[in-house]
């Protein structure tokens, strides 16, 4: 019988099988495939018909590592005619594989290939299960295999690259990135998948592209031997952050510009007391404006402050006290060689509230020091700390000390009628809620501890 009619013959009884059939002659060419072969490679969008079989597939074991010798070619170059019920993974080489069950037989110097899917239900179930997933979700996603080809796509990274999906399965995801990135995109793009296909943990990339901006995520999947990209749409984020940015930067702005009125407001009454103090010549009356213009002062230097720095809700509390006690000292020429101030603040962030009672009083406590406490060029320290108490949550304590002359005994603090002393408690008690200890001796010495917050502010703010 003629050998070309048993062939034919083969053929047609091939193409009535549903296992999928492969010939490939004594040259690895494939001459036939049955239409199983045809269905099941149809989304591949690979050529097979008379190409080399070893340019198409590989059979792979479980360790994904492939079978050697080949199992099609060693049936075609040795004397074995026939390999029976193998299993093995099938690779396409642009990126399609699955499970088989196969046998390789050898017939007028051809090797007949018959596979057949080994997916239980169950897998086809989670397949389509994957499937669905991939269709419902919002971002885009891509699957790339190892080789660095796409071989699955949803329709929203279509959508968002604006490309049809036949343009991409089957792609290498290099040659989609150069067709549609330009210039310094496409390196760092490049870079980015060399440094996936390494193995290496990456950061989310960004890429603007078609006026979008999208974050990358590649985190592993399919036992480690695929990617899944997933690219995230977050331009109307980044809109969002870049209008609060822009809002937040006028709002400084408006900050800054309300503490340079405040202390042009502050100065400007500052002024007129001076200038009303030339219409007197009494001493006491001298003397309360001087006192009034130094309270003004005080404020203004923390406005001042707060106009030159970024932070509107901390103060440096150490440059403050020091720019403040350099006026007080500057105002007693007399004195200001003779005493010696030193200052000992921890880096302590207190409410903006608290930074002005706290320059309140140490504006009275000082300017008292210096007016009554070294009388005649008597030398002495003055020595004011601010420290947060180790043990109690959010709590600081400002000092005072000064060696000089004592309060006399007869004057109460909590009692008097000067203005000067009635402040400290007043500030310290009533406005700061804090606690006020006063000792004469063997120094002078006024603490006061008190909350970072106003406590009374704080059960406002939680009614």
């Amino acid at each position: 019988m003629n050998p070309k009619y048993i062939e034919t013959e083969f053929f047609n009884i091939f193409n009535c099988i549903k296992d999928a059939v492969m010939v490939i002659d004594n040259r690895h060419q494939v001459v036939f495939m049955n239409q199983t072969v045809e269905k099941m490679f149809s989304k591949s969008m690979c050529k097979i018909f008379n190409h080399d079989i070893t340019t198409i597939l590989e059979l792979k074991d479980n360790n994904d590592n492939k079978i050697l010798p080949d199992p099609i070619i060693n049936v075609l170059q040795s004397e074995t005619t026939e390999i029976k019920d193998h299993t093995a993974r099938l690779c396409l080489k642009n990126g399609y594989s699955w499970p088989i069950e196969f046998s390789v037989n050898k017939i007028n110097n051809k090797a007949i290939f018959i596979f057949r899917k080994s997916v239980c239900n169950a897998s086809e179930s989670d397949e389509a299960k994957l499937q669905n997933a991939l269709e419902s979700a919002v971002d885009g996603i891509i699957l790339v295999n190892k080789e660095g080809i796409i071989y699955q796509a949803n329709n929203a990274f279509c959508t968002l690259i604006g490309i049809s999906r036949e343009a991409v399965i089957g792609k290498s995801g290099r040659i989609l990135a150069q067709q549609l990135l330009e210039g310094k995109d496409r390196t760092k793009i490049f870079s980015y998948l060399k440094d996936i296909f390494h193995g290496k943990i990456v950061d989310p990339y960004i890429l603007e592209f078609n006026n979008r901006i999208f974050e990358i995520h590649t985190p592993v999947a399919r036992d480690y031997l695929d990617f899944t990209v997933i690219f995230h749409d977050i331009t109307e984020r980044i809109q969002q952050e870049n209008r609060i940015r822009s809002s937040l930067h006028e709002k400084d702005i408006l900050l800054q510009e309300i503490h340079h009125r405040v202390k042009n407001n502050l100065q400007i009454i500052s002024s007129l007391l001076h200038l009303q103090s030339f219409q007197f010549n009494d001493e006491k009356i001298l003397d309360c404006i001087k006192q009034s213009q130094n309270r003004i002062r005080t404020m203004a230097i923390l406005h001042e402050q707060l106009y030159q720095t970024d932070d509107f809700a901390h103060i440096d509390f150490e440059y403050y006290l020091r720019t403040l006690t350099r006026h007080l000292l500057n105002q007693h020429t007399l004195l200001r060689n003779h005493i010696s101030l030193q200052l000992k603040i921890e880096k302590c962030e207190i409410s903006i509230e608290n930074a002005v009672y706290c320059g309140l009083i140490i504006n009275e406590l000082t300017s008292n020091a210096l007016k009554y406490a070294y009388p005649e060029g008597q030398k002495g320290n003055i020595a004011i700390s601010m420290r947060k108490l180790p043990k109690k949550k959010d709590t600081f304590e400002l000092t005072f000390k000064n060696d000089g002359n004592h309060i006399p005994e007869n004057i109460n603090i909590r009692k008097t009628r000067t203005l000067g002393l009635r402040l400290v408690r007043l500030l310290s008690e009533e406005q700061m809620h804090g606690k006020l200890i006063f000792k004469r001796s063997p120094i002078t010495t006024f603490q006061i501890t008190f909350k970072k917050e106003n406590p009374a502010k704080l059960s406002q703010a939680t009614s």
